[in-house]
C-alpha cells in the first residue's frame, strides 16, 4: 500500500475503535512470519508452501494463523516494542533461540545422565 492508503486505513481503524470503545494496540510485526507460535523458535526464513514448519519442536500451522498467534503473544513481550528496529528484533529472537537450544541440550544431557545412572542401579533419590 502506498503512504496515502496506509494513512487512510489507519485513520479508519482508529475511528472504528473509538466509535466502538475498542482498545487499539500497535505491535511490532518484524519476524512474526518466521517464528513458531508453539515454542517461540525463530526460523529466520518464511515457508513457501503456506504452512509454517518448526525445525525445533516439529509444530506446523498455516502461516497466517501462526503469524497471528505470534502477534498476539507479542502483546506481552517486554523486549520488543513498536519502535524496535528490525535488525534488533532479529538479534533478540536469535538470542532467544540460543537459550532455547541450550535449555534443550541441558535437559537432554540431564535425562541421559539419569538413564545411565538408573541402568547402574541407582535411583533418582540416591543421585540427589
Amino acid at each position: 500500500l502506498n503512504t496515502w492508503c496506509k494513512g487512510y486505513v489507519r485513520e479508519r481503524i482508529e475511528y472504528k475503535c473509538y466509535l466502538y470503545n475498542i482498545k487499539l494496540t500497535e505491535i511490532n510485526a518484524a519476524g512474526t512470519s518466521q517464528m513458531c507460535s508453539v515454542c517461540g523458535f525463530y526460523e529466520g526464513k518464511r515457508s513457501k508452501d503456506g504452512t509454517f514448519h518448526c525445525s525445533h519442536c516439529g509444530g506446523g500451522l498455516p502461516i497466517h494463523l501462526n503469524s497471528a498467534l505470534v502477534i498476539k503473544q507479542r502483546l506481552n513481550d517486554i523486549e520488543i516494542k513498536v519502535t524496535t528496529p528490525v535488525w534488533r528484533v532479529s538479534q533478540i529472537l536469535k538470542g532467544r533461540n540460543q537459550r532455547l537450544l541450550e535449555t534443550k541440550t541441558g535437559a537432554t544431557q540431564t535425562q541421559e545422565l539419569l538413564i545411565i545412572n538408573n541402568s547402574k542401579g541407582q535411583s533418582e533419590s540416591e543421585l540427589s
